[in-house]
């Protein structure tokens, strides 16, 4: 989302040398970008009272993605405000350009590099986990399986292990849709993502523990996990 203000192309234009970019200029635009293709780093500049209202909804449209905000107005505690509700870091305008490149380079290099979530708990004497390489987008299974993601793929799996009993109800999705302002009702589109994830998984030999249940959501029952 990019003000009016000269700064706004410098920064873009600073941030074109090292990576790919796509601009918007409303929240709308932005949360359709995210739907259709994966992100890393989301960058708003702008008023920071416009900027703290979307804070909640991108969070929620793109968990794993370091959102930065760069700020033409607002307090030290307005911007801290702003990280407590969910932005990685929040910034005046008066930052170099060049400062706030090196700072995306590095939030990439940090979720290329480190990610890796697994899908249960590390006991002793436990078979290994399945987790989540961001490094090539891929989900890594305890025999050393690879089966690689798309962007939306990706995201399923952040928000499905990231909940309790990797357990993802469809009240869960209807209310996170709602929160973006994509109406209540859970979207087939997760259905048939996850049918495509099992069918792809299948063509490659893995066996992927992944459950739909019927009007209810979805289940991520690794080995040595007993589920109800």
């Amino acid at each position: 989302m990019r003000p009016s203000a000269t700064y706004g192309d410098t920064v873009v234009k600073a941030l074109t040398a090292d990576a790919t970019v796509r601009s918007c200029s409303n929240l709308r635009e932005l949360l359709g970008l995210i739907s259709a293709r994966f992100s890393h780093v989301l960058l708003l500049l702008g008023p920071l009272d416009a900027l703290i209202n979307v804070v909640k909804p991108l969070r929620v449209a793109a968990p794993t993605a370091f959102l930065t905000l760069l700020t033409e107005n607002g307090s030290p505690h307005s911007r801290a405000h702003a990280m407590d509700l969910g932005a990685d870091i929040c910034l005046p305008f008066n930052i170099d350009p060049q400062e706030i490149a090196a700072m995306v380079r590095a939030a990439c290099r940090r979720q290329l590099g480190s990610l890796s979530v697994p899908a249960q708990p590390t006991m002793p004497g436990s078979p290994p986990a399945w987790r989540l390489e961001a490094n090539g987008r891929t989900l890594v299974g305890p025999q050393n399986q690879r089966l690689p993601l798309t962007g939306s793929e990706w995201e399923f799996f952040v928000r499905i292990l990231s909940m309790p009993g990797y357990r993802l109800t469809r009240q869960r999705i209807a209310a996170d849709r709602e929160a973006i302002g994509q109406g209540k009702q859970a979207p087939r589109s997760v259905d048939v993502l996850v049918s495509r994830l099992r069918s792809k998984a299948s063509r490659m030999g893995i066996d992927l523990p992944l459950l739909a249940v019927r009007s209810w959501g979805y289940m991520f029952v690794p080995e040595g996990v007993w589920t109800s």
